[in-house]
């Protein structure tokens, strides 16, 4: 086991459907609980919220039953694409106090790679929160901007600094290529970011899975702009994001 039993951990993600890019590690180590910190749903687009809710529920049938489900996001109206700007002090009081009182001595979450907003806001928090509580934080790779074109993005590269760890199973990682394809196909109303995503992923899992105990992250380690993927495509602005973490004291 990569985690002891005597370890329970906590899975931190921005939106329903990050897990697939830790499935490898997912399957040999299930969390404790897993917690989302947004509803899934842009701006002016609520209805969809319900949709992401309905699909998360399906996901985790098919991962592990036994794992306990937090729509964190979704409880405090936290937009997909807006953490940074819509998490407040207060959310991460509640976050403190529900992570303290959960006995997980671990937490896992997105690295901090600049693909898109959400995944590095919910590193930065997590890397406060595993300090701030005295908690051990791994982390693992989804997407970033290609060294080649800002147009393009890696996906599942090995990014950060850090000890890294490697699952070689043959076993874990076909059952992880398996369940991979079943949860993009009932991630329905993200199948077009599996049209692009989804290939590169499958296709990271058959070579193998690093993750990460990433060494401390501080401002001068984040990329800048024209290193920011989610800059690039005009998602969000380097300079708010970090903005609204020095604000929330968070890095």
């Amino acid at each position: 086991m990569l985690i002891s039993p005597s370890s329970p951990y906590a899975l931190v993600l921005a939106h329903g459907d990050d897990e697939i890019g830790a499935l490898p590690f997912i399957l040999a180590n299930p969390p404790d609980f897993v917690l989302y910190l947004t509803d899934g749903s842009g701006i002016g687009n609520k209805s969809l919220s319900q949709t992401r809710f309905v699909e998360i529920g399906k996901s985790w049938q098919i991962i592990s039953r036994k794992v306990k489900i937090i729509h964190f996001g979704l409880s405090f109206g936290i937009s997909d694409g807006n953490l940074h700007a819509q998490l407040t002090p207060d959310h991460i009081e509640k976050l403190i106090l529900l992570l303290s009182s959960s006995g997980v001595k671990t937490l896992m979450t997105t690295y901090a790679e600049g693909g898109h907003q959400d995944h590095d806001t919910s590193f930065m928090l997590s890397q406060f929160l595993s300090l701030k509580l005295g908690m051990r934080l791994l982390s693992f790779s989804l997407y970033s901007q290609s060294s080649i074109s800002n147009k393009f993005f890696s996906v599942m590269q090995e990014r950060g600094a850090g000890e890294r760890i490697q699952i070689s199973k043959m076993h874990v990682r076909a059952n992880s290529l398996f369940k991979a394809l079943r949860l993009m196909l009932n991630y329905r109303s993200q199948l077009k970011t599996w049209a692009g995503l989804g290939l590169p992923v499958l296709f990271s899992m058959t070579r193998r899975f690093v993750f990460l105990k990433p060494s401390l992250v501080t401002l001068a380690d984040y990329p800048e702009s024209d290193k920011l993927f989610y800059h690039s495509r005009r998602r969000a602005i380097r300079g708010e994001v970090i903005s609204s973490w020095s604000k929330l004291g968070i890095i």
